[in-house]
């Protein structure tokens, strides 16, 4: 639902709050749900075209990801896109597995799976297009890697 300020909300049947973004609104917002699974709340034009996306779902990970999300870091404002895991598959309190992306101490990318706050497991270096210590993916899948002195982001897509 669009609140009155104009902030997108999703609540519980029983009236609990799920999400609310800070983001205020103009009086032309509409809610969308993508068919990538990007919910967003967006702007749009008198012909009902998108004038810019205000919030997005895919910028608040949870524990899945999904095709065209994005892991990383942002250096400006040292943000983090994680995947947390569940408690238990009934239970979606943040569990204690987080996959991130990161660098190791020579600042070389990689991706980091952290259990309570210890090194569990890296995906070794990125080279030559794929992370050192994960197989190379089928032709369905790609990892891509970017980084620039503002963000470092690593995203699945499909093919």
């Amino acid at each position: 639902m669009i609140d009155e300020l104009g902030r997108l909300t999703i609540s519980y049947s029983g009236g609990s709050l799920i999400v609310s973004n800070s983001v205020q609104a103009a009086n032309n917002a509409s809610a969308m749900l993508l068919e990538s699974g990007n919910s967003i709340l967006r702007e749009q034009n008198s012909d009902g075209s998108t004038r810019q996306v205000l919030w997005q779902s895919f910028d608040y990970p949870t524990d899945t990801l999904l095709p065209g999300m994005e892991l990383g870091i942002s250096m400006k404002t040292t943000d983090i896109w994680s995947l947390t895991s569940w408690t238990s598959e009934n239970n979606p309190a943040k569990g204690t597995f987080t996959l991130t992306a990161g660098f190791n101490m020579d600042d070389e990318s990689m991706l980091v799976i952290w259990w309570q706050g210890n090194t569990y497991w890296i995906s070794g270096n990125w080279q030559n297009g794929h992370f050192e210590f994960v197989p190379r993916l089928s032709n369905e899948w790609d990892i891509s890697l970017v980084t620039s002195q503002m963000k470092m982001r690593s995203t699945l897509h499909t093919t």
